[in-house]
């Protein structure tokens, strides 16, 4: 899965391991990091879309940056970085 924010456009993958999708807590985490750092950080709950990498492409002769997304799944979180397991 490829969460990208939506107006952003900046890929940010997690690992995928054959036959076991990652879970809806882990998916929503991603997209709440790939949140915070796009363009839209400070702007309240943000539309995150998220696919698998093959079903990312560039169309031909499309900006550089430009991609399109086929079977996309939006997630709507809040920016956030992880909190650290370690004690500070």
């Amino acid at each position: 899965m490829v969460p990208c924010a939506r107006h952003a456009r900046q890929p940010c993958g997690i690992g995928r391991r054959k036959n076991h999708p990652p879970d809806r807590e882990t998916l929503n985490r991603a997209a709440a990091i790939a949140a915070y750092h796009s363009k839209a950080r400070g702007g309240g709950v943000v539309a995150v879309s998220g696919t698998l990498a093959g079903n990312v492409s560039k169309p031909r002769g499309a900006k550089p940056g430009s991609v399109l997304i086929r079977r996309e799944r939006v997630f709507k979180v809040r920016p956030a970085l992880p909190e650290s397991d370690t004690p500070s």
